[in-house]
């Protein structure tokens, strides 16, 4: 009996140092960096939301026809992180250069038309109401990212790319016209 319990004890602690984030949560960045840039304003032809997994991205809704949908698609680069609230990544002393109208409910927010189809029966894809979205174009260092946004169902994620502190994942924000 001690040996079952010995080998349960062993299997446990194995399994969870298995699932251990390889993202520092402890990490505040470096000095001379910050964890996020506003790069650009960048436009994507036919725009789609794929939603699955407790992440959003955004890309061409034909890269989505012809591309086989799975991890290394998210690493293309053509395929972008969609962001949640801009102001809440963007420093506090960048608001007054950038204005950003999209708070997911005024009225230019970028409303969203849920699509019939479904990839890998968990990834969902949307596309948006309206033909004139462009996006603003940011970069997020990975690890900041890993820490803010990571979520239980989508740990696959975090391990893109291994080294987290000096990576930075592409991010969008809609900008309805």
């Amino acid at each position: 009996m001690k040996i079952i319990k010995i080998v349960f004890l062993f299997a446990l602690l194995t399994s969870c140092t298995a699932t251990k984030p390889i993202y520092d949560t402890y990490y505040k960045g470096e000095p001379n960096y910050k964890s996020f840039y506003v790069v650009d304003t960048i436009k994507v032809e036919n725009p789609i939301i794929i939603r699955g997994q407790g992440k959003e991205f955004v890309c061409s809704k034909s890269l989505v026809q012809n591309t086989k949908i799975n991890k290394k698609f998210f690493n293309r680069p053509d395929v972008f992180i969609l962001g949640d609230n801009f102001y809440c990544d963007l420093y506090p002393q960048d608001y007054k250069k950038y204005t950003y109208f999209d708070d997911g409910e005024s009225e230019g927010h970028c409303e969203e038309i849920k699509l019939d189809t479904l990839i890998n029966k968990i990834i969902r894809v949307y596309k948006y109401k309206t033909d004139s979205v462009r996006f603003i174009l940011c970069l997020i260092n990975a690890n900041y990212y890993n820490n803010h946004y990571n979520t239980f169902d989508a740990p696959w994620y975090c391990i893109m790319n291994k080294d987290q502190k000096n990576s930075y994942y592409k991010i969008v924000y809609p900008l309805c016209e």
